[in-house]
């Protein structure tokens, strides 16, 4: 409406001109309004270009129209001749913008005194614009340190920084074998986690914390571990890729698993805890609850088994448990029947045997497991 209003004025204003001085005057009233009112349009239809890839080149080219006269083309230098084509378009690189996260991805792992090859992990996330490589440090904190509501007592032993493949959930001594983060893309994210050593003779509730530190490196190679960032840099060339450490600062959390983060060092670090508990006692019945008529157990008949899993004691967990199965060549496994009373839980059927894995279980619990079988 605005623009109409001022083309209405401008041909009101043509018409009661004199000669060739009022045309080249309205002329020039017309140029500035289309001017005006494509900067404007411009400012309203741009878009940020938060995360584009780094290394993206953005063009642009504008372009000025005016009454008695071809369109002028822009240029960086400048461009006064009229015509399509002979303009050029301003060109800027978008920059490495340089960010990473490191969070604990479980909070305190339950371990026994004298356990081998325990884990606790974390989730390190590239926040950045381009593909990059993360080298990866453990280290047991001083004595003291106050962790997930524990004082740290001990230092977890022959600790190692290992990867998650991907090839199966969980860590996977035979598959999870990288110590660094290979060409991790963009917003995405991968579990790492430390293997230690619990040394023996340690008491019920004692802790041990340790801080997982990402460092961000070049990346672009797969399979080998990048050299170290250089520092970011202190000019800016619009038509170089020009690496922005971009990570923020902030305060150490209440629960100590931030230990407060330095702006713009490109790393991130976060402390997780191994906790001592007692090993729970667990003993598992099975039972055959349908039919109870033994005339009933005929071929095509299905029966229901009952799998009584009890973890006793006053305190205590049972670590990693997992229930497994097998069929007997007599009957087969009715899909799907599986019901657990206990959460959370994963069952599977692979090689004609059912399992189940809980987990670490707490005690006192008793869990149920049925499931329903028809005989061959």
């Amino acid at each position: 409406m605005l623009l109409l209003k001022k083309r209405k004025k401008l041909y009101k204003k043509m018409n009661t001109s004199k000669g060739m001085g009022g045309v080249f005057w309205a002329a020039r009233l017309m140029m500035r309004a289309i001017v005006f009112c494509s900067f404007f349009l411009s400012l309203a239809t741009s878009a940020f270009a938060v995360g584009t890839p780094a290394n993206t080149s953005i063009n642009n080219l504008a372009t000025v129209t005016y009454l008695g006269g071809a369109p002028i083309e822009s240029s960086p230098l400048g461009n006064s001749s009229a015509g399509i084509g002979q303009g050029l378009p301003t060109i800027f690189k978008v920059d490495n913008k340089i960010n990473l996260s490191v969070q604990p991805a479980s909070l305190v792992s339950n371990v026994f005194s004298g356990q081998s090859a325990a884990i606790t992990s974390w989730q390190v996330t590239n926040l950045g614009n381009a593909t990059q490589d993360f080298h990866l440090v453990l280290d047991n904190l001083a004595s003291g340190g106050l962790v997930l509501a524990g004082s740290d007592s001990f230092d977890a032993t022959s600790c190692t920084v290992r990867v998650e493949s991907g090839a199966n959930a969980g860590y996977q001594a035979s598959e999870d074998k990288l110590s660094y983060l290979d060409e991790l893309a963009p917003d995405a994210q991968k579990t790492v986690y430390a293997v230690c050593n619990i040394p023996n003779g340690l008491n019920t509730g004692e802790q041990a914390n340790v801080r997982l530190t990402a460092t961000t490196t070049a990346g672009g190679t797969p399979g080998i571990e990048s050299a170290p960032l250089l520092r970011e840099s202190t000019t800016n060339d619009p038509n170089r890729v020009d690496i922005v450490f971009a990570d923020a600062a902030s305060t150490a959390s209440a629960n100590g698993t931030d230990p407060g983060q330095v702006a713009r060092d490109a790393q991130s670090t976060a402390i997780n805890a191994y906790k001592v508990v007692t090993s729970a006692t667990v003993t598992l019945l099975k039972t055959l609850i349908s039919p109870n008529n033994p005339a009933l157990l005929t071929p095509g008949a299905m029966v229901r088994y009952r799998l009584t899993v009890n973890v006793a004691g006053a305190s205590g967990v049972a670590k990693n448990l997992i229930i497994a199965d097998p069929m007997p060549a007599q009957v087969r496994y009715v899909a799907g029947s599986a019901t657990v009373s206990y959460s959370p839980n994963n069952v599977s059927f692979s090689s004609n045997t059912l399992s189940v894995n809980l987990g670490d279980v707490p005690a006192p619990n008793v869990i149920a497991i049925e499931f329903n079988a028809t005989i061959n």
